[in-house]
């Protein structure tokens, strides 16, 4: 009688580990998959009504969208940054943009990659996470988001050669749009 009922229940508990196993399985895309993945699905951002920035003081220019405006928060913070805001939105302490733009200097000779690996090197995880791509005006970018821990902002760095533009904006907000402005950015 017990060997008779053995067999059923081998067959299910087999059956169970089966499906655990495709679930588990199915679920695990490669790393650069991933990166891969996430460029793919990257939303189309109509520009061709944005308007451009240009600040020769910090070495850039950008497009931004139509019916935003931006801020310079220079003074206020002893540092460069720009915030830029959707039509309607108010400016508090806190908040200083949807998107933030920040001039950052570095060594000529430092490489975008390294610059990244240096400003982030107590949180190793963050490197699987960067993407590395070329923008528009052929300028290396480092683009990071979907991180979890203390990293609060998407953000995209723009090597100018004698200094990294950073452009980001509070998780989820803005990425399509600060992922344009890094595409579109031209170094001065």
């Amino acid at each position: 009688m017990f060997k008779k009922n053995i067999l059923p229940l081998m067959l299910m508990a087999l059956a169970v580990v089966a499906v655990f196993i495709f679930v588990v399985s199915k679920d695990k895309t490669p790393q650069h998959q991933q990166k891969q993945i996430n460029l793919d699905q990257r939303k189309e951002v109509e520009t061709s009504d944005w308007q451009t920035y240009r600040n020769e003081e910090y070495g850039f220019e950008v497009k931004y969208p139509k019916g935003w405006y931006w801020e310079d928060y220079t003074e206020e913070f002893k540092h460069s940054m720009i915030g830029f805001y959707p039509e309607g939105e108010k400016r508090g302490w806190e908040y200083v943009g949807n998107i933030k733009i920040q001039k950052m200097e570095k060594n000529a000779e430092e490489n975008l990659v390294k610059y990244f690996k240096n400003m982030f090197s107590d949180m190793p995880y963050i490197h699987d996470k960067a993407i590395s791509k070329k923008n528009k005006n052929y300028k290396d970018v480092i683009l990071i988001y979907d991180v979890p821990g203390n990293i609060t902002s998407d953000t995209a760095f723009i090597d100018c050669t004698n200094y990294i533009i950073s452009i980001n904006t509070p998780f989820g907000i803005a990425r399509d749009i600060m992922k344009q402005m890094a595409d579109e950015l031209l170094c001065l």
